[in-house]
């Protein structure tokens, strides 16, 4: 039926499974592919290189982006050059037309690259195209500035070869290209410029030596945040891929382990849990549909004389064998199947009236008669037969589900009341039943969602939500502690070592002027451990970077008592100091900003060249300082943003696995507990009873076992009904699991009215005390039973095993507690027989 086909999964949860569902694959203990996602998380990736395969993913699924970023950089790139290029013509008199003539030529070339990167085939196109690309314009520009040091004998064509450290800053910071692109080109200039620059007068050997401090200091500072950026996209990458891989994996296994929780172990059915949410479901798309829905109640005849002949294991295949019946004839019908519990068993069939149900129910009775299973002790054939009660309704004009399976059970009653081995139909007019809730075993939740969904909508102004932007702070308050004042002491004496070095490029300035940036460094040095005090995360940012700002107007104003051209040359080293809050301290845009505002103000205000030649290089060096603060304000922004993102990405991965393996936990919980008594299934007894044999056989402790069997229950089910029998089952239940508790052994329900008990190290004796207590106990709980042909209250067989060692195999010690119980039931039940195992 369609109806049936667009039933929910929680109703149905694949009922075309046939037979018994997989087991759970172990947990692999093997080492990781040293290629895979998680060994390149665990070992890091510090030479930013993936094995082979990541490498080409990586590469691959970045290449697009990659394209766009650098071609976007390289359309800002060619104003930029062409703006800080139009004063050459005064800074280089001596080469004017040459500067211009290479002016244009490299504008053609970053043109040019443009088209070519249009021009590439899209099947052709790799990441390095474009890296390489970046690279010949950057390495074009800084050999036209190495040519002008190289030519040129005016002093301001020196100074002017500083604008080097714009284009390799442009590079890694603002075009952030690839780690080893952009170590590339900054060697080759760094060589080049110490190969090929040499100085004519002692003044332009002061200012080329400056030019090489000033480069290498500000390529380190240049080539590590370009590294962290590389480092962290390759991270993130990892994180996701990492994420994706976890949550499929976690799933499948939460998935096969909701299915083992709503299957009984023994026949592969679904179980009681899974059926009564069926039944929900069945009513619902029934009751929209305006269609009828029949239920099957089915079950073994004479099926406790059966074991009491064949044996357990015997029973266990005759009951498989059923099962396969009834499962194979809901599929059919397009129905459902379960194990309701012992020999009872019962089907769902969606959309059938009453004579289809029937139909259906006397051709299951045909088809385990055709399967001739031996009943030596049967009353009813010389084979297995089952009795089955049917029963169907129309659920378009009720409000309340039909009792069908309370209408079934009546039918199946009669059926057994007229012989067995057939069916009958049962009347459900009138009559309904509250539905019974089943135990919650959905798939788990992922509690990260929220944070997915501000990792793809964005985090405006770098800001999270509040909640989460709180969550984000104080996770990361005590690392920015440290990091703030181990930073501030570095920044402190990087400062003062390299003035004092650079000491000659202002040497007219007195001492006491220059020994003012040690007085207030000392000062800055002394209020540093406020930065590990617990401030409000906003105040301790701002007192870093007011003690940048503070740094930046000592400087300048030290600088302003000089009347040299070099000490202007030097004042490009101011832009260290931006760099020292939004790269080296990471710290936000607005922090960086102050310190760019701050540095380039007291410039503004202090500084007054007094020749032409000082304006030239004064406004060479502004121009310099102020682009590189715009490129370590990019810097800023994209270690923020990228700090964030990791940290969303980390959170989503912990949370992820969490909650999948909270849920994992509760679901593998579900598939090993009985869903009518609570206590451990067969799935869970046949793995505690391994588990404590094998340990038993280390410990050298023997074993005793008890198996519990209820007196004359299919009376009781007979007479007082299905409802009443779960509820004495479920009283019984807890008498067993408080012994099981009180010995530290493991209680479980084998199946219908039969349960064990495992007590580890517990000897002869003392087991058969704890039976003796259980079988009273049940018997003071005073569970009325007029059906019984010993008792008129409830009482229980307990057939008691012990093995003093465990040299033989486990199957012997089950065999000698069956053996123990069929005896107490034949010496007239209501008490316990112990039998010693070998």
């Amino acid at each position: 039926m369609d109806s049936a086909l667009a039933w929910p999964e929680s109703g149905w949860g694949g009922a075309g499974s046939a037979g018994k569902p997989a087991k759970p694959k172990p947990v692999s203990t093997a080492r990781a592919d040293p290629g895979s996602v998680e060994a390149v998380v665990a070992k890091g990736h510090r030479w930013l290189v993936f094995p082979p395969v990541l490498e080409t993913a990586f590469q691959a699924e970045t290449a697009s982006s990659r394209r766009l970023m650098l071609l976007a950089c390289t359309l800002v790139g060619i104003p930029a050059f062409w703006i800080g290029s139009m004063n050459g013509d005064r800074l280089l008199p001596d080469m004017a037309e040459l500067h211009e003539q290479a002016r244009l030529l490299i504008m053609l070339l970053m043109v040019g690259s443009v088209g070519a990167s249009f021009l590439f085939p899209r099947t052709l196109r790799k990441s390095w195209h474009f890296e390489a690309l970046t690279m010949a314009n950057t390495l074009a520009v800084n050999f036209a500035l190495v040519l002008v040091g190289m030519i040129s004998n005016v002093t301001t064509a020196f100074t002017h070869t500083q604008c080097l450290v714009l284009v390799v800053m442009y590079a890694g910071l603002a075009a952030r290209q690839r780690f080893w692109w952009t170590f590339a080109g900054a060697g080759f200039t760094v060589v080049a410029y110490v190969a090929l620059v040499k100085a004519s007068t002692p003044l332009q050997e002061l200012i080329v030596d400056q030019n090489i401090k000033l480069m290498v200091v500000a390529f380190a500072y240049t080539l590590v945040p370009n590294y962290a950026f590389e480092y962290g996209e390759r991270r993130a990458w990892l994180l996701r891929q990492l994420d994706a891989k976890r949550r499929t994996a976690l799933v499948d296994t939460s998935e096969r382990l909701r299915l083992l929780s709503q299957r009984d172990p023994l026949t592969g059915l679904y179980n009681r849990r899974h059926f009564d949410g069926a039944l929900q479901a069945a009513w619902r798309n029934a009751r929209a549909g305006a269609q009828p829905l029949a239920a099957l109640m089915v079950d073994v005849d004479q099926f406790k004389l059966y074991n009491d002949t064949h044996g357990h294991p015997a029973g266990d295949a005759c009951l498989e064998r059923i099962a396969a019946v009834l499962e194979e004839a809901a599929q059919r019908e397009q129905g459902l199947a379960a194990r309701l519990g012992g020999e009872e068993f019962a089907v769902l069939l969606p959309g059938r009236s009453a004579d289809e149900a029937l139909a259906v129910a006397e051709g299951v009775c045909q088809a385990i008669r055709e399967l001739g299973i031996e009943h030596r002790a049967s009353q009813v054939a010389e084979h297995v037969t089952v009795s089955v009660g049917v029963a169907s309704a129309s659920l378009a004009s009720v409000s309340a589900p039909p009792d069908l399976l309370g209408s079934a059970d009546r039918a199946l009653y009669q059926a057994k009341a007229a012989g067995r081995d057939r069916a009958l139909v049962g009347d459900t007019t009138g009559e309904t039943t509250p539905m019974a809730v089943p135990d919650p075993v959905a798939a788990p939740v992922f509690r990260s969602n929220g944070l997915e969904r501000v990792l793809n909508e964005g985090y405006p102004f770098q800001r999270f939500p509040p909640a989460i932007e709180a969550e984000y702070q104080c996770q990361r308050a005590p690392s920015r502690r440290r990091h703030l004042f181990f930073m501030a002491w570095l920044g402190l004496l990087c400062i003062n070592v390299y003035a004092l070095h650079s000491r000659a490029m202002f040497s007219d300035v007195p001492d006491d002027v220059v020994f003012t940036m040690l007085k207030v460094s000392g000062i800055l040095a002394c209020l540093s451990p406020l930065l590990l005090t617990p401030l409000p995360g906003w105040l301790r940012e701002m007192l870093y970077a007011e003690g940048i700002c503070v740094a930046a107007v000592v400087a300048v104003y030290i600088v302003s008592h000089s009347t040299q051209v070099t000490s202007y040359s030097f004042l490009t080293s101011l832009l260290f100091l931006p760099l020292f809050s939004g790269v080296v301290g990471r710290q936000s845009v607005l922090c960086t900003l102050a310190t760019v505002m701050a540095t380039l103000g007291a410039a503004a205000v202090f500084l007054n060249p007094g020749d032409d030649e000082q304006w030239l290089v004064y406004r060479d060096t502004l121009f310099i300082v102020t682009t590189a603060s715009l490129f370590t304000l990019v810097a800023a922004y994209t270690l923020e943003r990228g700090a964030r993102r990791q940290w969303l990405l980390s959170e989503m991965e912990r949370l992820d696995r969490a909650a999948l393996t909270a849920a994992t936990r509760r679901l593998h919980e579900l598939s090993m507990k009985d869903p009518l008594t609570g206590l451990s299934n067969r799935r869970r007894f046949e793995a505690d009873f391994a588990r404590v044999w094998s340990q038993a056989r280390t410990d050298g402790r023997g074993v005793s076992l008890l198996i519990i069997d209820v007196d004359h229950f299919k009376l009781f089910n007979d007479g007082y009904g299905h409802a009443e029998g779960d509820r004495c089952l479920q009283r019984i239940a807890e008498v067993l699991a408080q012994a099981a508790r009180d010995h530290w052994g493991f209680s479980a329900r084998l199946g219908g009215e039969e349960f064990a008990i495992i007590l580890p190290g517990l000897p002869a004796v003392q087991a058969a005390r704890v039976a003796e207590q259980v079988c009273a106990t049940v018997r003071d709980a005073d569970i009325e039973h007029h059906y019984s042909q010993t008792d008129s209250r409830v009482t229980i067989s307990i057939g008691v095993a012990c093995s003093s060692t465990v040299a033989g195999p486990a199957r012997d010690l089950l065999a000698a507690a069956d053996d123990a119980v069929y005896a107490a039931k034949s010496a007239g039940r209501d008490r316990c027989v112990v039998q010693q195992a070998v």
